[in-house]
Protein backbone atom coordinates (compact mmCIF):
# COMPACT_ATOMS: atom_id res chain seq x y z
CA UNK A 1 0.00 0.00 0.00
CA UNK A 2 2.85 2.31 1.14
CA UNK A 3 4.11 1.80 -2.20
CA UNK A 4 1.18 2.92 -4.39
CA UNK A 5 0.72 5.94 -1.92
CA UNK A 6 4.61 7.09 -3.16
CA UNK A 7 4.09 6.49 -6.81
CA UNK A 8 0.74 8.46 -6.80
CA UNK A 9 2.09 11.35 -4.96
CA UNK A 10 5.06 11.76 -7.50
CA UNK A 11 2.45 11.49 -10.23
CA UNK A 12 0.49 13.80 -9.38
CA UNK A 13 2.99 16.64 -8.06
CA UNK A 14 4.51 15.90 -11.47
CA UNK A 15 1.29 16.65 -12.97
CA UNK A 16 0.70 19.35 -10.67
CA UNK A 17 4.31 21.03 -11.75
CA UNK A 18 3.59 20.56 -15.75
CA UNK A 19 0.24 22.47 -15.36
CA UNK A 20 1.35 24.69 -13.02
CA UNK A 21 4.33 25.46 -15.04
CA UNK A 22 2.54 26.08 -18.21
CA UNK A 23 0.04 28.42 -16.93
CA UNK A 24 2.73 30.88 -15.64
CA UNK A 25 4.43 30.56 -19.28
CA UNK A 26 1.08 31.53 -20.95
CA UNK A 27 0.97 34.72 -18.45
CA UNK A 28 4.31 35.71 -18.91
CA UNK A 29 3.72 35.87 -23.12
CA UNK A 30 0.49 37.54 -22.47
CA UNK A 31 -0.91 35.45 -25.23
CA UNK A 32 -4.39 36.03 -25.05
CA UNK A 33 -5.88 33.42 -27.10
CA UNK A 34 -4.12 31.34 -24.75
CA UNK A 35 -5.68 32.52 -21.58
CA UNK A 36 -8.92 29.80 -20.38
CA UNK A 37 -6.29 27.33 -21.26
CA UNK A 38 -3.63 28.68 -18.45
CA UNK A 39 -6.74 28.97 -15.89
CA UNK A 40 -7.82 25.49 -16.58
CA UNK A 41 -4.04 25.06 -16.18
CA UNK A 42 -4.08 26.58 -13.12
CA UNK A 43 -7.15 25.04 -11.81
CA UNK A 44 -5.51 21.20 -12.22
CA UNK A 45 -2.48 22.00 -10.63
CA UNK A 46 -4.09 23.14 -7.66
CA UNK A 47 -6.94 20.96 -7.09
CA UNK A 48 -3.25 17.64 -7.57
CA UNK A 49 -1.46 19.59 -5.63
CA UNK A 50 -3.98 19.58 -2.90
CA UNK A 51 -4.89 16.21 -3.06
CA UNK A 52 -0.72 14.66 -3.11
CA UNK A 53 -0.87 16.72 0.20
CA UNK A 54 -4.04 15.03 1.52
CA UNK A 55 -2.00 11.44 0.68
CA UNK A 56 1.15 12.89 2.16
CA UNK A 57 -0.91 13.69 5.05
CA UNK A 58 -3.25 10.72 5.50
CA UNK A 59 -1.58 7.74 3.77
CA UNK A 60 2.18 7.34 5.75
CA UNK A 61 4.71 5.91 3.34
CA UNK A 62 6.89 4.60 5.61
CA UNK A 63 6.56 1.29 7.93
CA UNK A 64 9.01 0.18 10.66
CA UNK A 65 11.38 -2.40 8.32
CA UNK A 66 11.82 -5.88 10.81
CA UNK A 67 14.02 -8.35 10.30
CA UNK A 68 11.16 -10.42 9.99
CA UNK A 69 9.72 -11.70 6.89
CA UNK A 70 7.13 -14.80 6.10
CA UNK A 71 6.75 -15.66 2.75
CA UNK A 72 10.32 -15.14 0.89
CA UNK A 73 10.32 -13.76 -2.50
CA UNK A 74 12.87 -14.85 -5.02
CA UNK A 75 14.08 -11.99 -7.88
CA UNK A 76 14.73 -15.49 -9.43
CA UNK A 77 18.29 -16.10 -7.93
CA UNK A 78 16.87 -17.19 -4.10
CA UNK A 79 17.21 -14.46 -2.07
CA UNK A 80 14.48 -13.54 -0.36
CA UNK A 81 13.48 -9.55 0.47
CA UNK A 82 14.30 -9.19 3.76
CA UNK A 83 11.39 -6.47 4.49
CA UNK A 84 8.51 -8.36 2.85
CA UNK A 85 6.23 -8.70 5.51
CA UNK A 86 6.31 -7.88 9.52
CA UNK A 87 5.37 -11.20 10.12
CA UNK A 88 6.74 -13.77 12.18
CA UNK A 89 6.89 -16.97 10.18
CA UNK A 90 5.53 -20.24 11.20
CA UNK A 91 5.89 -23.67 10.80
CA UNK A 92 4.01 -24.44 7.89
CA UNK A 93 5.36 -27.86 6.52
CA UNK A 94 6.18 -29.31 10.12
CA UNK A 95 4.89 -30.25 13.49
CA UNK A 96 2.65 -27.17 14.89
CA UNK A 97 3.72 -26.76 19.02
CA UNK A 98 0.62 -27.59 20.84
CA UNK A 99 2.59 -26.46 24.11
CA UNK A 100 5.24 -23.75 23.60
CA UNK A 101 7.38 -22.48 25.96
CA UNK A 102 7.11 -18.96 26.96
CA UNK A 103 10.15 -17.47 25.14
CA UNK A 104 8.70 -18.01 21.54
CA UNK A 105 8.28 -14.42 21.24
CA UNK A 106 11.77 -13.65 21.16
CA UNK A 107 11.98 -11.83 17.80
CA UNK A 108 11.60 -14.09 14.79
CA UNK A 109 12.11 -17.17 16.99
CA UNK A 110 9.77 -19.92 16.73
CA UNK A 111 10.42 -22.45 19.42
CA UNK A 112 8.59 -25.91 19.77
CA UNK A 113 9.56 -27.15 23.15
CA UNK A 114 6.95 -27.67 26.33
CA UNK A 115 7.09 -24.53 28.63
CA UNK A 116 7.57 -27.05 32.00
CA UNK A 117 11.26 -27.82 30.37
CA UNK A 118 13.32 -25.15 31.25
CA UNK A 119 15.89 -24.19 28.17
CA UNK A 120 18.84 -22.10 28.00
CA UNK A 121 16.94 -18.76 27.18
CA UNK A 122 20.17 -16.80 27.07
CA UNK A 123 21.38 -18.88 24.24
CA UNK A 124 17.82 -18.29 22.37
CA UNK A 125 18.76 -14.43 22.91
CA UNK A 126 22.34 -14.79 21.71
CA UNK A 127 20.98 -16.65 18.25
CA UNK A 128 18.33 -13.86 17.44
CA UNK A 129 21.00 -11.17 18.25
CA UNK A 130 23.55 -12.74 15.80
CA UNK A 131 21.35 -13.15 13.14
CA UNK A 132 19.28 -9.89 13.74
CA UNK A 133 22.50 -8.64 13.04
CA UNK A 134 22.63 -9.92 9.02
CA UNK A 135 19.69 -8.41 8.62
CA UNK A 136 17.70 -11.10 6.65
CA UNK A 137 21.04 -13.31 5.96
CA UNK A 138 20.55 -16.00 8.03
CA UNK A 139 18.18 -18.61 8.65
CA UNK A 140 18.75 -22.08 10.75
CA UNK A 141 16.44 -25.16 11.78
CA UNK A 142 17.00 -27.28 14.39
CA UNK A 143 15.17 -30.36 15.87
CA UNK A 144 15.90 -32.94 18.03
CA UNK A 145 15.16 -36.25 16.54
CA UNK A 146 14.69 -38.15 20.14
CA UNK A 147 11.88 -35.85 20.95
CA UNK A 148 10.91 -33.96 18.28
CA UNK A 149 11.30 -30.22 19.84
CA UNK A 150 12.53 -27.90 17.09
CA UNK A 151 14.01 -24.10 17.39
CA UNK A 152 13.90 -22.14 14.06
CA UNK A 153 14.82 -18.71 12.91
CA UNK A 154 13.16 -17.57 9.63
CA UNK A 155 13.28 -21.08 8.71
CA UNK A 156 11.11 -20.57 5.92
CA UNK A 157 13.03 -17.94 3.63
CA UNK A 158 14.14 -19.20 0.40
CA UNK A 159 17.44 -19.41 -1.04
CA UNK A 160 19.80 -20.71 -3.47
CA UNK A 161 19.80 -24.30 -2.72
CA UNK A 162 23.79 -25.24 -3.88
CA UNK A 163 24.84 -28.30 -3.66
CA UNK A 164 23.05 -29.19 -0.25
CA UNK A 165 20.56 -30.45 -3.14
CA UNK A 166 23.16 -33.71 -3.96
CA UNK A 167 22.81 -35.03 -0.86
CA UNK A 168 18.76 -35.87 -0.71
CA UNK A 169 19.23 -36.63 -4.98
CA UNK A 170 21.20 -39.31 -3.77
CA UNK A 171 19.57 -40.57 -0.77
CA UNK A 172 16.69 -40.80 -3.32
CA UNK A 173 18.25 -42.97 -5.79
CA UNK A 174 19.99 -45.05 -3.12
CA UNK A 175 15.86 -45.82 -1.48
CA UNK A 176 14.69 -46.55 -4.72
CA UNK A 177 17.34 -49.26 -5.40
CA UNK A 178 19.42 -48.05 -7.95
CA UNK A 179 22.09 -50.03 -9.63
CA UNK A 180 25.07 -48.74 -8.00
CA UNK A 181 27.16 -51.10 -11.07
CA UNK A 182 25.69 -49.35 -14.26
CA UNK A 183 28.56 -47.58 -15.71
CA UNK A 184 28.07 -44.47 -17.24
CA UNK A 185 30.59 -42.76 -19.58
CA UNK A 186 31.52 -39.47 -19.36
CA UNK A 187 30.59 -36.95 -22.37
CA UNK A 188 32.72 -33.79 -23.19
CA UNK A 189 29.30 -32.20 -22.68
CA UNK A 190 28.52 -33.90 -19.29
CA UNK A 191 31.65 -31.27 -17.63
CA UNK A 192 29.92 -28.83 -15.60
CA UNK A 193 33.10 -27.52 -14.15
CA UNK A 194 33.44 -25.92 -10.93
CA UNK A 195 33.54 -28.14 -7.59
CA UNK A 196 34.52 -31.50 -8.07
CA UNK A 197 37.45 -33.66 -9.08
CA UNK A 198 35.83 -36.30 -12.14
CA UNK A 199 36.09 -33.18 -14.87
CA UNK A 200 40.32 -33.66 -14.82
CA UNK A 201 39.34 -37.32 -16.32
CA UNK A 202 39.26 -37.33 -20.12
CA UNK A 203 35.96 -37.52 -21.96
CA UNK A 204 35.20 -41.77 -22.43
CA UNK A 205 35.85 -42.17 -18.83
CA UNK A 206 33.84 -44.27 -16.92
CA UNK A 207 32.35 -44.56 -14.29
CA UNK A 208 29.71 -46.99 -11.82
CA UNK A 209 26.55 -44.87 -10.76
CA UNK A 210 28.09 -45.81 -6.76
CA UNK A 211 31.21 -43.52 -8.11
CA UNK A 212 29.09 -40.67 -9.26
CA UNK A 213 27.05 -40.79 -6.26
CA UNK A 214 29.99 -41.14 -3.97
CA UNK A 215 31.59 -37.91 -5.94
CA UNK A 216 28.54 -36.08 -5.78
CA UNK A 217 28.22 -36.33 -1.80
CA UNK A 218 32.44 -36.49 -0.75
CA UNK A 219 33.61 -33.93 -3.32
CA UNK A 220 30.30 -32.28 -4.36
CA UNK A 221 31.51 -32.58 -8.10
CA UNK A 222 29.51 -30.97 -10.10
CA UNK A 223 29.97 -33.25 -13.05
CA UNK A 224 28.90 -36.70 -11.28
CA UNK A 225 25.57 -35.04 -10.07
CA UNK A 226 24.99 -33.72 -13.70
CA UNK A 227 25.53 -37.15 -15.33
CA UNK A 228 23.02 -38.43 -12.41
CA UNK A 229 20.41 -36.45 -12.79
CA UNK A 230 20.80 -36.90 -17.19
CA UNK A 231 20.57 -40.88 -16.11
CA UNK A 232 17.51 -40.70 -13.57
CA UNK A 233 16.00 -37.60 -14.00
CA UNK A 234 13.92 -35.40 -11.33
CA UNK A 235 10.53 -36.59 -11.69
CA UNK A 236 10.62 -39.24 -8.80
CA UNK A 237 12.72 -36.96 -7.20
CA UNK A 238 10.04 -34.50 -7.15
CA UNK A 239 7.34 -36.53 -6.01
CA UNK A 240 9.92 -37.67 -3.07
CA UNK A 241 10.26 -33.96 -1.91
CA UNK A 242 6.84 -33.08 -2.63
CA UNK A 243 5.35 -35.76 0.11
CA UNK A 244 8.57 -34.59 2.40
CA UNK A 245 6.90 -31.24 2.55
CA UNK A 246 9.29 -29.46 0.94
CA UNK A 247 8.17 -26.29 -0.27
CA UNK A 248 10.92 -23.75 -1.14
CA UNK A 249 10.90 -24.77 -5.04
CA UNK A 250 7.18 -24.71 -5.15
CA UNK A 251 6.61 -21.07 -3.24
CA UNK A 252 9.21 -19.87 -5.91
CA UNK A 253 7.75 -22.07 -9.06
CA UNK A 254 10.37 -23.57 -9.60
CA UNK A 255 10.37 -27.70 -10.87
CA UNK A 256 13.61 -28.97 -10.78
CA UNK A 257 14.58 -31.01 -14.49
CA UNK A 258 17.04 -31.89 -16.35
CA UNK A 259 18.80 -29.89 -17.96
CA UNK A 260 18.02 -27.28 -15.65
CA UNK A 261 17.05 -26.13 -12.87
CA UNK A 262 19.25 -29.01 -11.33
CA UNK A 263 19.31 -27.05 -8.43
CA UNK A 264 16.50 -24.75 -7.70
CA UNK A 265 15.53 -23.23 -4.06
CA UNK A 266 15.49 -24.46 -0.05
CA UNK A 267 14.92 -23.19 2.94
CA UNK A 268 16.62 -24.05 6.45
CA UNK A 269 13.83 -25.93 7.45
CA UNK A 270 13.67 -27.88 4.01
CA UNK A 271 17.41 -28.56 4.46
CA UNK A 272 16.09 -29.85 7.65
CA UNK A 273 13.65 -32.01 6.78
CA UNK A 274 16.03 -33.29 3.79
CA UNK A 275 18.92 -34.26 6.88
CA UNK A 276 15.70 -35.52 9.09
CA UNK A 277 14.95 -38.26 6.57
CA UNK A 278 18.24 -38.92 5.20
CA UNK A 279 18.85 -39.41 9.52
CA UNK A 280 15.68 -41.82 9.47
CA UNK A 281 17.29 -44.09 6.19
CA UNK A 282 20.71 -44.10 7.58
CA UNK A 283 19.07 -45.79 10.71
CA UNK A 284 17.98 -48.86 8.99
CA UNK A 285 21.27 -49.70 8.82
CA UNK A 286 21.07 -51.16 4.89
CA UNK A 287 24.65 -51.53 2.87
CA UNK A 288 23.39 -48.74 0.81
CA UNK A 289 22.56 -46.35 3.89
CA UNK A 290 25.91 -47.06 5.69
CA UNK A 291 27.47 -45.75 1.73
CA UNK A 292 25.48 -42.77 2.39
CA UNK A 293 26.40 -42.31 5.65
CA UNK A 294 30.25 -42.56 5.21
CA UNK A 295 30.19 -40.45 2.48
CA UNK A 296 28.18 -37.56 4.08
CA UNK A 297 31.28 -38.35 7.09
CA UNK A 298 33.78 -37.81 4.38
CA UNK A 299 33.37 -34.69 2.51
CA UNK A 300 36.12 -32.38 1.29
CA UNK A 301 35.09 -29.23 2.82
CA UNK A 302 34.54 -29.71 6.65
CA UNK A 303 35.07 -25.90 8.07
CA UNK A 304 31.08 -25.16 9.11
CA UNK A 305 29.23 -27.05 11.52
CA UNK A 306 31.08 -30.18 11.17
CA UNK A 307 34.41 -28.30 12.74
CA UNK A 308 32.21 -26.82 15.04
CA UNK A 309 31.42 -29.85 16.53
CA UNK A 310 35.00 -31.27 16.47
CA UNK A 311 36.68 -29.07 19.48
CA UNK A 312 37.05 -31.55 21.87
CA UNK A 313 38.10 -28.63 24.63
CA UNK A 314 35.15 -26.52 24.68
CA UNK A 315 32.61 -28.16 27.09
CA UNK A 316 29.46 -27.12 28.02
CA UNK A 317 29.16 -27.91 32.37
CA UNK A 318 25.42 -29.89 33.17
CA UNK A 319 24.97 -27.28 36.21
CA UNK A 320 24.64 -23.72 35.77
CA UNK A 321 25.18 -23.27 32.38
CA UNK A 322 28.62 -22.18 32.72
CA UNK A 323 31.46 -23.20 29.39
CA UNK A 324 33.97 -25.21 31.23
CA UNK A 325 37.96 -25.50 29.85
CA UNK A 326 38.93 -29.04 30.34
CA UNK A 327 36.50 -30.22 33.11
CA UNK A 328 35.79 -33.63 31.86
CA UNK A 329 34.04 -34.78 35.55
CA UNK A 330 30.87 -32.11 35.51
CA UNK A 331 30.78 -31.14 31.53
CA UNK A 332 29.58 -32.38 28.45
CA UNK A 333 31.75 -32.72 25.31
CA UNK A 334 31.11 -31.01 22.72
CA UNK A 335 32.74 -33.12 20.06
CA UNK A 336 30.21 -34.99 17.79
CA UNK A 337 30.28 -37.21 14.89
CA UNK A 338 28.22 -35.03 12.02
CA UNK A 339 27.29 -36.68 8.61
CA UNK A 340 26.50 -33.66 6.49
CA UNK A 341 25.88 -31.63 3.21
CA UNK A 342 27.22 -28.48 2.17
CA UNK A 343 26.35 -26.31 -0.20
CA UNK A 344 27.86 -22.35 -1.48
CA UNK A 345 27.70 -20.43 -4.90
CA UNK A 346 28.56 -16.95 -6.01
CA UNK A 347 26.25 -17.59 -9.03
CA UNK A 348 24.03 -13.89 -9.50
CA UNK A 349 23.95 -13.82 -5.12
CA UNK A 350 25.93 -15.67 -2.66
CA UNK A 351 24.94 -18.71 -0.90
CA UNK A 352 26.60 -20.88 1.69
CA UNK A 353 24.99 -23.47 3.80
CA UNK A 354 25.03 -26.61 5.66
CA UNK A 355 22.70 -29.52 6.88
CA UNK A 356 24.00 -31.76 9.82
CA UNK A 357 22.75 -34.76 11.48
CA UNK A 358 24.78 -34.52 14.91
CA UNK A 359 25.18 -37.66 16.63
CA UNK A 360 25.04 -36.65 19.90
CA UNK A 361 24.16 -38.91 22.69
CA UNK A 362 20.72 -37.88 21.54
CA UNK A 363 21.09 -36.77 17.74
CA UNK A 364 19.56 -33.84 16.12
CA UNK A 365 19.64 -32.29 12.68
CA UNK A 366 21.22 -28.50 12.51
CA UNK A 367 20.58 -26.52 8.96
CA UNK A 368 21.68 -23.42 8.61
CA UNK A 369 21.24 -21.22 5.53
CA UNK A 370 22.41 -18.04 4.66
CA UNK A 371 23.64 -15.74 2.05
CA UNK A 372 26.89 -14.80 3.30
CA UNK A 373 30.13 -14.75 1.69
CA UNK A 374 31.36 -18.22 1.32
CA UNK A 375 34.20 -19.36 3.03
CA UNK A 376 34.61 -15.79 4.31
CA UNK A 377 36.26 -16.10 8.05
CA UNK A 378 33.38 -14.36 9.44
CA UNK A 379 31.21 -16.43 7.41
CA UNK A 380 32.25 -19.74 9.12
CA UNK A 381 32.37 -18.00 12.83
CA UNK A 382 28.81 -17.44 12.24
CA UNK A 383 27.98 -21.26 11.86
CA UNK A 384 30.34 -21.96 14.51
CA UNK A 385 28.58 -19.85 17.04
CA UNK A 386 25.07 -20.85 16.20
CA UNK A 387 26.24 -24.60 16.68
CA UNK A 388 27.77 -23.32 19.84
CA UNK A 389 24.28 -22.20 21.25
CA UNK A 390 22.16 -25.07 19.80
CA UNK A 391 24.70 -27.56 21.60
CA UNK A 392 24.36 -25.74 24.86
CA UNK A 393 20.55 -25.67 24.48
CA UNK A 394 20.48 -29.17 22.98
CA UNK A 395 22.16 -30.52 26.01
CA UNK A 396 20.15 -27.82 28.31
CA UNK A 397 17.24 -29.53 27.59
CA UNK A 398 18.72 -33.27 27.83
CA UNK A 399 20.22 -32.80 31.30
CA UNK A 400 16.96 -32.16 33.26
Amino acid sequence: MSIVVIVLELVLSFTAAVCGLYAVAVLLERKSRFASKALIAAVIAIVLAVVALICTLFFPKTQGLTDDPQTPTSDGAGEADPTTSTTVPTASTTRMPTKTSTVNNISNMLVNIPAEHDIAKDSLVQLQELCSAYNGKISFYYIDLESGYEIEYRADRAYQAASVIKAPYIKYLLASGVDGSQKLTMAASDKQGGSGVIDKEPAGTVFTVDQLMEYAICYSDNTAYYMLNKKFGFSGFNQYAKELGITANANSNCVLGYPRPRFGYLSARDIGLYMEDIAKYIATGSEAAKRLKTWMMSTSEECQLTDAFSDKNVLYGKSGGAIVEGDSTQAIDLYHDVAHKYGDTKNIEWAFHDGAIVYADQPFVLAVATSLEPFSEESIEVFHEIAFQINKIHYAYHAK
